[in-house]
């Protein structure tokens, strides 16, 4: 199935995590083409999940049992500033990586200090998701949320969710 939310331009041709989905991973092929592939089954029926730093390469690229797979990204929010504007918000940013590697394509959900979502947005080839929405007047902080992913939320091994507040004063 072909994805729209994961750049291949930027990649070699290969294989890369997919942060929405750990039992697959994306394929890229001619620089412009994103596919999302699913993991096989392992032996007796139980689900593989994508090794997140065996690809690009075919050649190496796997999938593998939870506990080799798992993964536990680290978020981190902030935001950026108008030029000239001291103190005003421009928008707010939120960064995914992954053992000090940036997650790309992954779907952070902004809210305000209420819990009111803003945006949700993918992160970059950089691993940075940027939301255009400030709050108004909603306290002066708010938070970056990534939910995980696995295609079954009930099991484990999968991507690990995370969270980060952000200030905006």
């Amino acid at each position: 199935m072909t994805v729209s939310h994961f750049d291949c331009s930027d990649n070699e041709d290969g294989n890369y995590p997919d942060p929405n989905d750990s039992s697959g991973y994306i394929a890229c092929v001619a620089h412009e083409h994103a596919y999302a592939m699913p993991c096989a089954m392992g032996p007796g029926g139980k689900r593989l999940y994508y090794v997140a730093d065996s690809g690009p390469n075919p050649q190496t690229s796997r999938c593998d049992y939870p506990e080799v797979a798992s993964v536990e990204p680290a978020l981190t929010a902030g935001t950026l500033r108008r030029q000239g504007t001291p103190g005003a918000v421009k928008a707010l940013t939120a960064t995914l990586t992954n053992d000090g590697r940036p997650v790309e394509a992954a779907r952070i959900v902004f809210a305000d200090s209420e819990d009111r979502v803003l945006c949700e947005e993918y992160t970059d080839n950089r691993g940075v998701a940027t939301c255009h929405t400030v709050p108004a007047n909603s306290g002066n902080s708010f938070t970056a949320t990534f939910p995980g992913g696995t295609a079954n939320p009930e099991e484990s091994g999968g991507w690990q969710a995370a969270e980060a507040v952000g200030i905006l004063g």
